[in-house]
């Protein structure tokens, strides 16, 4: 018919996730599946609030928003890493607001020592699945990383975009933790752990 394939994607509140997903997907994001359910919700949410279909950059945005933007009310500073035979240690800075908050951890790798420096400050939570890719092929290749966490019964995913593959990894668990933050506040507030 001479026409593209994105040129008769239509996304509204009845819309299924495939539809996001190769819009997303166009725009360098590859999400995993799971993902894709959970992000899907959202976008429907957005088509509902709005009553009109959305377009490939409104989705863009809801995604940035909602996953590669979240750097609220935590944000990781400075980690650094050292690896002793099979064990990392991680020391870092969550920033919070205003507010410094030291971190140290340690576990079989950076992602699980970011996971204990959480837990000594009353954020328990267990990585439930990660994904990684780069955004574009070469020397200015970024890496997109997607970490999902289980927080009770509940799983949520974080993402991030860093020249750093590793830097990517942790603040997509990052994100994951602030997409938490209704929970991960107040049980730290519960537990007397410092978050400020």
């Amino acid at each position: 018919m001479g026409r593209s394939y994105e040129a008769v994607i239509r996304v509204n509140s009845q819309s299924g996730k495939g539809g996001v997903a190769y819009l997303l997907e166009q725009q360098g994001i590859v999400m995993p599946r799971r993902l894709q359910m959970e992000f899907s919700s959202l976008v429907q949410q957005e088509a509902d609030g709005s009553g009109q279909e959305i377009s490939g950059e409104m989705i863009l945005a809801c995604f940035t928003q909602h996953y590669l933007d979240q750097g609220n009310p935590y944000t990781l500073a400075q980690p650094k890493l050292v690896s002793e035979g099979d064990v990392t240690y991680l020391e870092g800075t969550l920033h919070a607001g205003r507010d410094r908050i030291d971190l140290s951890g340690e576990g079989n790798g950076p992602l699980a020592a970011l996971v204990d420096a959480f837990a000594h400050r009353g954020l328990i939570f267990d990585i439930a699945d990660y994904h990684e890719h780069s955004t574009r092929d070469g020397a200015q290749a970024e890496a997109l990383a997607y970490v999902e966490i289980r927080v009770g019964n509940q799983l949520l995913f974080g993402a991030a975009r860093d020249g750093s593959s590793l830097l990517a990894s942790l603040k997509a668990l990052t994100s994951a933790v602030n997409r938490a933050s209704p929970w991960a506040v107040e049980r730290a507030e519960h537990s007397g752990a410092v978050l400020r």
